[in-house]
């Protein structure tokens, strides 16, 4: 896209995001990011055209009619099933724009063999409400890795202060999602990822979890 052409419109909140637009950034594209909070914001390289703040479809759609961009790319992250409808919603019927979906390298929506290679099996639910529906009837610690603003529905489970180990990103309103819910220090893990496959074993040996 040569410059002075079509603006490029990222969605962004992920490492995945904030890679894309460090590359895009080196390219001859005007681009937007968009990304949820300040501290997605504050990750990003400087100089970049940064919108903070989160966007229903209605707002995506006036959005995408101001920048009239050729290209939109969703990176926002892959437990974000809202985000992604609210773009796809308002990507859609406009003509001349292409949308492209970055998805995390294993992300194929095919389910996983789990059980059948003798490893605990994967269950898979629509909604966050869905799994605390699941959890609710079983026993055991849970690391909670959907972020701080789906927390609220975990609180529904009996004992949750107790039961939930809670992976967020290490800024001040995630942490203060906790702090309402009355989860304390030693229950919150504050980090920002992405985390390998052995980071997450570690964690849930080391806080006892029996679910992820």
């Amino acid at each position: 896209m040569s410059k002075g052409g079509r603006r490029l419109l990222l969605f962004g909140g992920t490492t995945e995001g904030r890679l894309l637009a460090e590359y895009i950034s080196g390219l001859d594209c005007p681009m937007l990011v968009c990304v949820a909070t300040e501290y997605g914001r504050d990750l990003l390289p400087p100089g970049l055209r940064v919108r903070t703040g989160r966007l229903d479809a209605a707002g995506i759609k006036k959005l995408i009619e101001e920048e009239q961009p050729g290209l939109i790319i969703d990176a926002t992250h892959p437990y974000a099933v809202e985000v992604s409808e609210n773009i796809r919603t308002a990507w859609k019927d406009r003509e001349g724009i292409r949308l492209l979906r970055c998805l995390r390298e294993g992300e194929s929506g095919e389910p996983e063999k789990g059980e059948a290679e003798g490893k605990p099996p994967v269950v898979r639910v629509a909604r966050v409400e869905d799994a605390v529906k699941w959890l609710s009837g079983r026993e055991g610690r849970i690391l909670v890795t959907t972020g701080s603003k789906e927390l609220a529905a975990y609180s529904r489970l009996e004992d949750y202060k107790s039961r939930l180990i809670v992976r967020i990103l290490p800024a001040a309103p995630a942490v203060e999602a906790c702090q309402r819910l009355g989860i304390e220090a030693e229950h919150i893990i504050a980090a920002q990822g992405p985390f390998s496959e052995e980071a997450n074993r570690r964690q849930l040996r080391n806080y006892n979890c029996s679910f992820l």
